[in-house]
C-alpha cells in the first residue's frame, strides 16, 4: 500500500513534544524490553517494510514477532479453503518467503520458486503443475536436491490430496494457484498441524531464528470474519469487505446452463458441489474468489463500525488467539501496527481473546502505528475518510472488546497506541496533532517518497527506520545519539499519569493515600472517589473539583478510563471489591489488613496474575523514618548478630473505644489486624517467615466485655532470635517504647511513633519543609561496645523516603519498570503470622509454620 523507498535523504520529520508534559504516555525505554518486538501486519503492504523492521531488529539486538491473522478469503487461498477448508494461509506464506535472506544462487531460486503462480487458463495451469510435481519444470533451477526432494514429497501428497477430493461436481481449479499456498497446505494436510507447517517452510527458506511468524490462530479449520457498517449493513467475508470480486464457478469448466436451458445461479452450483462446505454454509463464503483487484475499489455504503468471527453459518463465534501470539505479546517491549488494511489485517487478530489485556499492559512501552499513506476502502467511503484519530479509535475498541470492555474513552486510547508515524503528503488519513498531544499519543511526521501516481503516499525507508529507532531506541551508538537522547528525554517527561477511583472516603482516602497520590502528579490523577453518602460538611466533589463522584462501586469497575482501584473500605469488603477490580481490568491498592484470610489473600494473587494486573496491598509503614533507621543500623552490623527484636505500637487508651467499625466483632477486626498488621509486616520485610509463632491476644481494657481484642503480644521465633511485636492500650508512659533490639555488638532503643501520619491529619503535603523528619527529641539512642566498654549515643533518624516512596514505586511497576511496593504474596504470609498467633493464644500453644 505504501511501499518504502530509499533515498540518501534522512528523516524529516519531528516528534512532537506535548506542551502538557504529564498528558503522554509514549515513553522510550531505550531498548527492546523482553527482547521481543511485534508487528500486527496482513501480507503484501507490510511485505513492503520487513527490511525496515529487521534493520531494527537487528539495532536492537533483539527478537521481532509477525502476528498474521488467518481469515482472508480470497485469492487462490479461497479455492483451498473452498476443497481443503482450513485457514486462510496466503499472508503466512507470504511473509516466510519475503523474509528469505538475499544470500546465494538457492536462496533466489528458493523465493522464486514459492512465489510462483500458475497460469490464468484451467488446462494449462494444470499441466503446469504436473511439470512441477515431476521435477520437470525450470523452477526447480538452483534448488539443491535434498530440499528439492522434500519440497516434492510435500507437493507430490498435496496432489495426491487434490485427486481424493475430486468429484463429479467438483474439482480443484489451478487457475492462478500458489505454489507456495499449494505447498504450505500440503504440508498442513501432512503434519495434521498448521504450526507445523510454518515450521517445516520456514526451514527452508532459512528464516532467521530471531524472526518467527505467528498465525494469529493456531487451527486447522476455516475461519471467517464479517463488518458491520454504521447503516445496518453487515458483509460477510474477508474477500467481501475488502475487495469484492467476480467469484468463479464451484466447478470448473461446466457451462452456465441447466440441462433444461435456463440459467445456472450460482448457488445451484454451490449446493450441489461436493466440497469443504457442510450444508448450509453461507454462499458468500462458498464461493471462491479467485481474481479481484485491489486498484478498482467501490466505495462502502457506510463506514465500518466493528468486525466479529463467525461460523460457516454466519453466527458470531468468540475465541482466543493462539497462545504462542499471546507468549510474544508478553515477552514484547515494543508493538508495531503496520500499514495494510485497518479492518481486515489489524483488527481480527486484535479482536481475539486474551490479545487485548496484553496489548495494553504497561511493561509494553512503545505501541507504535504506521499509518497507512492512503484511504482505501475499508476506511472510507470517500464522502467521510477516517482520519488518524479513527484509525486509533478502531485499535483501541478492538483490544477493548477482546477484553470484555466498552468502547473507551480518547482520553484511554494511549493504552493501546503511544505513537503514531504518518506521512505528509496529502493523501493519507488526517492527523491532528493538537488533539493527540492532549490525550497522550506523540505524532512524528515524515516526508513520503512519490509513488507511481507522483504523490508522495511511500514512505522511504531510511526515514520510517530512524522514526522507528528513536521511539524504540537502539543499542548500538551511532552519529545522530544526541538528537535521539533529546527525544528520548522529551518522551519522559511526557508521560501520562494513571488515572485513580479511590473507593472510600473516611480517615484512609483522606490521610493516607489521596494526598500522596496528588503527590505524584506525573504518576497519578485523581479521576475519582466513590462516597457513598455525601454531607453538608464531607462532600469529596467538594474538597476536589472536577473530579467523578461516584455512589456505588460498581460504576468503577465499568468506566474504562480508571487504571487504578484504590480500596480503603472497612476489611471484610475487600474480598470481593479486589476480585472485581481486577477482573474488570484495573490494577488495584488495597489497605491494610488486606483481606480476613490468607487463603483469600492467595486467591487474590492468583487473579490479578491472571489478569496480568498489579495488586499491591498498602503497608506504608515499611517507610517509616524510625524503620529506616533501624534497618540501616542493623545493615551496617552495628549490633551484630540480633538476639531480640522488639517492636511496640503502644498507647494508654484504657476507656471504652469510639462507636466504630473497629469496635465492632468482624472479619479482620481487632488490634492484630489493624496495628498487629504493621507490626508484623515490618518485621516480615526485615527477617522473613518465622518459624514459630506464640500469640496472647485479648482486651486490657477494664469492664470490656464484646468487640474485638484491643491488645496482643506476639512472640515469633527465628532460630536463636527472639521478635516480640506488642500494641496494648493501657500504658501510661510520657514516651511510648517504639523500638528495643538488642545484638552481640550493642543495642538501639527508640521512643515515639513516626511523625507522619500526625503531620498528613494536621493537613501538612507531602514534601513541604520538614514533612517526615523526626525531630531531635525522638532521635533513639545506639549502645555499641568493645571490649566490655560500652558508649550511647544519640543516633539521628536518617532522612525518610516518606510514604509517598509507596506511590512511587506502585507507579514505576505500572510501567514495567520493577516490582509492586508490596505483594499480595507478602501480605498473605503476614495473615498467615496473624492466623497462627490467633491460634495460639487460643489453644494456649505456640504453632510451628
Amino acid at each position: 500500500m505504501t511501499a518504502p523507498q530509499e533515498q540518501n535523504s534522512g528523516w524529516q520529520g519531528t516528534l512532537r513534544a506535548p506542551d502538557l508534559p504529564n498528558m503522554s504516555r509514549a515513553v522510550s525505554n531505550g531498548s527492546c524490553k523482553g527482547n521481543n518486538i511485534v508487528v500486527f501486519s496482513g501480507g503484501s503492504a507490510a511485505n513492503n517494510l520487513v527490511d525496515v523492521f529487521d534493520q531494527v531488529r537487528q539495532a536492537n539486538a533483539c527478537s521481532l514477532s509477525y502476528i498474521i491473522p488467518v481469515s482472508d478469503n480470497g485469492g487462490s487461498s479461497s479455492e483451498l479453503i473452498r476443497v481443503f477448508g482450513g485457514p486462510g494461509i496466503g499472508d503466512v506464506r507470504s511473509r516466510l518467503v519475503r523474509l528469505i535472506p538475499e544470500e546465494g544462487e538457492e536462496a533466489t531460486a528458493i523465493k522464486h520458486f514459492f512465489n510462483h503462480r500458475l497460469p490464468k487458463e484451467y488446462a494449462v495451469a494444470r499441466a503446469e503443475w504436473l511439470d512441477i510435481i515431476e521435477a520437470t519444470h525450470s523452477l526447480w533451477t538452483g534448488i539443491s536436491s535434498p530440499k528439492k526432494e522434500l519440497i516434492r514429497s510435500i507437493l507430490n501428497s498435496m496432489n495426491l490430496e487434490l485427486l481424493k477430493r475430486v468429484r463429479p461436481t467438483s474439482r480443484f481449479d489451478y487457475s492462478r494457484a500458489s505454489i507456495g499456498n499449494l505447498f504450505l497446505t500440503g504440508a498442513r494436510l501432512f503434519t495434521g498441524s498448521f504450526e507445523a507447517a510454518i515450521y517445516l517452510l520456514s526451514s527452508i527458506c532459512a528464516v532467521p531464528s530471531s524472526v518467527s511468524v505467528f498465525p494469529v490462530l493456531n487451527t486447522n479449520f476455516a475461519l471467517h470474519i464479517a463488518a458491520g457498517l454504521a447503516d445496518g449493513t453487515v458483509i460477510t467475508g474477508q474477500n467481501s469487505i475488502s475487495h469484492p470480486s467476480e467469484p468463479t464457478a464451484a466447478v470448473p469448466g461446466e457451462p452456465k446452463f441447466s440441462p433444461n436451458g435456463r440459467p445456472r445461479s450460482d448457488s445451484d452450483d454451490e449446493n450441489k458441489a461436493e466440497d469443504a462446505n457442510g450444508p448450509g454454509t453461507l454462499p458468500s463464503l462458498r464461493k471462491p474468489a479467485i481474481a479481484f483487484s485491489k486498484d478498482q475499489e467501490e466505495d462502502l455504503p457506510s463506514r465500518i463500525e466493528r468486525i466479529w468471527y463467525i461460523n460457516p453459518y454466519g453466527q458470531q463465534i468468540t475465541i482466543p488467539a493462539n497462545p504462542r501470539v499471546l507468549e510474544a505479546l508478553r515477552k514484547a517491549g515494543c508493538i508495531v501496527y503496520s500499514i495494510g488494511s485497518l479492518y481486515t489485517s489489524i483488527i481480527p487478530s486484535l479482536i481475539l481473546g486474551g490479545v487485548g489485556e496484553a496489548v495494553a499492559s504497561p511493561a509494553i512501552r512503545s505501541k507504535i502505528l504506521i499509518l497507512n499513506g492512503t484511504i482505501d476502502r475499508e476506511t472510507g467511503p470517500s464522502s467521510d475518510p477516517y482520519t488518524a484519530l479513527d484509525f486509533v479509535s478502531a485499535i483501541a475498541n478492538a483490544c477493548c472488546e477482546s477484553r470484555g470492555l466498552p468502547k473507551p474513552e480518547p482520553e484511554s486510547y494511549w493504552h493501546y497506541v503511544t505513537h503514531i508515524i504518518y506521512l505528509d503528503n496529502g493523501t493519507s488519513p488526517k492527523v491532528d496533532r493538537d488533539v493527540f498531544s492532549n490525550i497522550g499519543i506523540e505524532t512524528m511526521r515524515l516526508y513520503g517518497r512519490k509513488g507511481e501516481d507522483g504523490k508522495g503516499n511511500r514512505y522511504d525507508g531510511k526515514a520510517l527506520t530512524q522514526a522507528l529507532e528513536a521511539v524504540i531506541g537502539r543499542k548500538d551508538p551511532r552519529s545522530d545519539k544526541t538528537r535521539r537522547n533529546t527525544l528520548e528525554r522529551k518522551q519522559r517527561m511526557a508521560s501520562k499519569p494513571f488515572n485513580v477511583a479511590v473507593v472510600g472516603y473516611g480517615l484512609s482516602a483522606k490521610v493516607f493515600h489521596i494526598p500522596l497520590v496528588l503527590a505524584l502528579p506525573s504518576d497519578f490523577k485523581l479521576y475519582g472517589i466513590v462516597q457513598r453518602s455525601p454531607k453538608l460538611d464531607d462532600d469529596c466533589s467538594k474538597d476536589h473539583p472536577g473530579i467523578k463522584s461516584w455512589r456505588s462501586v460498581d460504576e468503577v469497575y465499568s468506566d474504562p478510563n480508571v487504571d487504578v482501584v484504590i480500596i480503603t473500605s472497612i476489611p471484610e469488603t475487600h474480598f470481593e471489591m479486589c476480585k472485581a477490580a481486577l477482573e474488570a481490568g484495573k490494577h488495584v491498592v488495597c489497605e491494610k489488613p488486606f483481606v480476613p484470610t490468607s487463603q483469600e489473600a492467595g486467591q487474590l494473587a492468583d487473579i490479578a496474575k491472571k489478569n496480568s494486573k498489579q495488586l499491591a496491598v498498602y503497608q506504608n509503614r515499611r517507610w517509616d523514618a524510625d524503620f529506616l533507621t533501624l534497618r540501616k543500623i542493623m545493615a551496617d552490623g552495628a549490633l551484630g548478630d540480633i538476639a531480640e527484636f522488639e517492636t511496640h505500637f503502644d498507647r494508654h487508651r484504657p476507656e471504652p473505644p469510639a462507636d466504630n467499625w473497629k469496635a465492632k466483632e468482624g472479619p479482620a477486626h481487632g488490634a492484630v489486624y489493624d496495628l498487629g498488621t504493621h507490626l508484623l509486616d515490618q518485621v516480615y520485610s526485615a527477617f522473613g517467615n518465622p518459624e514459630k509463632v506464640t500469640g496472647f491476644v485479648g482486651n486490657q481494657r477494664v469492664g470490656v466485655k464484646s468487640g474485638p481484642p484491643d491488645s496482643f503480644t506476639v512472640l515469633l521465633q527465628y532460630g536463636q532470635m527472639l521478635v516480640t511485636a506488642k500494641a496494648g492500650v493501657v500504658s501510661p508512659e510520657e514516651e511510648q517504647l517504639r523500638y528495643w533490639v538488642r545484638g552481640t555488638k550493642g543495642s538501639f532503643r527508640k521512643c515515639h511513633l513516626d511523625v507522619q501520619e500526625d503531620q498528613l491529619k494536621a493537613g501538612a503535603k507531602p514534601g513541604s519543609a520538614g514533612f517526615g523528619e523526626d525531630p531531635e527529641s525522638h532521635y533513639g539512642t545506639l549502645t555499641t561496645g568493645t571490649d566490655g566498654k560500652l558508649k550511647r549515643s544519640v543516633f539521628p533518624t536518617v532522612p525518610p523516603a516518606t510514604y509517598v516512596e509507596y506511590y512511587h514505586l506502585f507507579g514505576k511497576a505500572l510501567r514495567g519498570e520493577g516490582e509492586v511496593p508490596v505483594k499480595a504474596e507478602e501480605a498473605r504470609d503476614v495473615l498467615r503470622i496473624i492466623e497462627a498467633a490467633l491460634q495460639s493464644s487460643k489453644e494456649e500453644r505456640s504453632i510451628r509454620l
